[in-house]
């Protein structure tokens, strides 16, 4: 909350004292009490901030996929419980309603992957990352991999994987110190080998 410097402290409790007394907290949404509970506090009302975040009402209760009640028949998704089934059925990924609450940047991979054939088996392959690397470390990973796409806009499942694996990477030895000079510099010279085979099958012949 914002520090409140220049608030009419009793216009705030008396506010405070009739939303406790006459809202409908059924009705209400699962951000209302920790903002209740935070402008209790503000007020120096300990007790009632800890009341108001432990208030015993639907909305007030997490299920097991970690969101709230709001209302009868809405049914909310984890698409996380669902990434062994996707594994067998990437179609599900097309119009699977799980798959809608996607984060945005695995929403807009899945958008650039299913234009493709067989992109709805890239996707499940990437989001198959996901129990092993974290959610976040696999978030970072498509959105370079995206940043880093051709102007054609396609992206590889290999892609996002090697990403991944150079951002889990172990970071590299650090040089050491040696008396060992390099007596013929490596040069840049791709023609070399020719060169060479040229010198080997003179001497064949």
């Amino acid at each position: 909350m914002l520090p409140g410097r220049d608030v009419d402290r009793a216009t705030m409790l008396r506010t405070l004292d009739w939303i406790w007394a006459n809202w409908s907290w059924p009705d209400t949404w699962g951000w209302d009490y920790p903002l209740v509970a935070m402008s209790a506090a503000r007020l120096g009302q300990p007790e009632r901030a800890v009341e108001a975040l432990l208030l015993d009402t639907p909305k007030n209760r997490h299920r097991a996929n970690g969101h709230n009640h709001q209302r009868p028949g809405r049914t909310i998704y984890d698409w996380r419980h669902y990434l062994s089934v996707l594994q067998r059925k990437p179609g599900a990924l097309r119009n699977g309603a799980p798959f809608m609450d996607l984060p945005e940047p695995l929403q807009r991979l899945r958008r650039a992957l299913l234009r493709e054939s067989g992109g709805d088996r890239l996707m499940a392959k990437v989001l198959a990352l996901v129990p092993a690397a974290g959610l976040d470390a696999v978030l970072v990973a498509v959105e370079l991999a995206l940043e880093g796409a051709p102007p054609s806009g396609r992206v590889s499942a290999e892609h996002v994987v090697n990403v991944l694996a150079r951002l889990n990477a172990a970071p590299r030895p650090a040089n050491v110190a040696t008396m060992l000079q390099v007596l013929t510099p490596p040069i840049a010279d791709t023609a070399r080998y020719d060169r060479l085979r040229d010198l080997q099958e003179a001497d064949h012949a």
